[in-house]
């Protein structure tokens, strides 16, 4: 009786059959494939937007860096400055080298003084411009770059309202602070010569308006930006921070940048051209080589006054991505009649189709498959319009 119950309970029960078990296998495999193909695409798609958000933040940060230097350019000097003992030629206080390397972007220079040190200078104490009498040496150190400025005022009413401005640049190398005396001998030959001719012009104002002089020291700020053609594969933003007036000084920022374009906007009292069609025949862009100083093309007039500058930026993430990529690089110009592209307020660099061209027919800067982001700032230097 025990045995047959025994017999008994094992009624109904029965195995997986190998059909069963390779069909449940094939459902748990199709499973696992769907949720790593999920993961890969939502992987790849978070990485992409992480470098999405870098270039965000590196056009930011190039933003941040330039813009509010460049709203400074001019202050002090806004008729430009001599340096490196060359009595003749005068460096602008903002220049754009248009298409710098010959493949598009631009360079940029620009200077300004600095006030947060400043004094007046009384006098020059030796004919040779190597040391000068002021009020105050307060916040000066041997090895500061300066820049000495002298304003010649209205003679009529004696503002500054048709002021110019001489100035040149130098480098500290004494201070005697019982004296109130700075030097800058040509112990510092980068910046100062044995005579310093470069600061001529501001001696002579100098020393005519004697106790009344209205020359001022300050601390002298140069930048230059570019992107550096010898590593066009990186994309790499360089600064120079004398303004290069020093050679090879070149210090990287940022990688990734393709393009830096940059327009100028000018005042033009009495000028009946509207070059840029904006209705407005004063007040003119420029974009290609006619923002240039001298200005090759001889469109600018004479008296133009510099008042606006646009910068515009283009990067590309570092990285090669599993995404769909730009199929064309950002454009920095308008239309396609030679006016408008030498008249505009964004560049004078087009677009470049990417997709389905290979590699090999592309600039070494656009290989591969990237995202672009770009972006366009303008900003205004009032300094440059001071005493016009």
């Amino acid at each position: 009786m025990r045995a047959g119950r025994r017999r008994d309970s094992g009624r109904g029960q029965r195995g997986v059959t190998l059909v069963e078990l390779m069909v449940t296998l094939v459902v748990q495999a199709i499973f696992i494939l769907f949720v790593l193909g999920l993961y890969s695409r939502m992987s790849t798609a978070y990485r992409a937007q992480g470098e999405v958000s870098e270039v965000q933040q590196t056009l930011q940060a190039a933003r941040d860096t330039i813009l509010p230097q460049l709203g400074q350019a001019g202050f002090g000097l806004p008729d430009g400055f001599k340096a490196l003992g060359d009595p003749v030629t005068v460096i602008p206080a903002l220049s754009v080298v248009n298409d710098a390397d010959g493949t598009g972007p631009d360079l940029l220079r620009f200077y300004y003084a600095d006030p947060t040190a400043q004094a007046r200078v009384t006098s020059f104490a030796d004919l040779n411009r190597q040391e000068a009498v002021v009020d105050f040496t307060g916040g000066f150190r041997i090895g500061d770059v300066v820049v000495l400025v002298n304003p010649r005022m209205n003679p009529v009413t004696g503002a500054a309202d048709i002021a110019q401005y001489d100035a040149c640049v130098v480098r500290v190398t004494a201070i005697d602070a019982g004296t109130n005396t700075i030097r800058f001998d040509s112990s510092s030959p980068d910046y100062n010569t044995g005579a310093n001719e470069q600061c001529s012009d501001v001696q002579d104002a100098t020393q005519t308006e004697g106790a009344a002089s209205e020359t001022m020291i300050y601390l002298f700020v140069g930048r230059s930006y570019r992107i550096d053609p010898a590593r066009k594969e990186l994309g790499v933003l360089q600064m120079s921070p004398s303004g290069e007036l020093q050679p090879n000084d070149w210090v990287d920022m940022g990688i990734g940048f393709t393009d830096l374009q940059l327009a100028t906007r000018y005042f033009e009292d009495g000028d009946a051209a509207d070059l840029d069609g904006d209705g407005d025949p004063q007040r003119d862009w420029y974009s290609s080589e006619g923002q240039e100083t001298p200005d090759p093309t001889g469109s600018r007039p004479a008296n133009a006054v510099l008042t606006q500058v646009s910068v515009s930026f283009a990067v590309r993430t570092t990285v090669e991505l599993d995404v769909v990529a730009s199929g064309a690089t950002p454009g920095f110009v308008v239309g396609t009649d030679p006016q408008t592209i030498a008249h505009n307020r964004v560049g004078d660099h087009p677009s470049l189709a990417l997709a389905g061209v290979p590699d090999a027919s592309r600039p070494p800067e656009h290989r591969g498959d990237h995202i672009y982001r770009f972006s366009t700032s303008t900003v205004d230097v009032r300094n440059m319009g001071v005493g016009r």
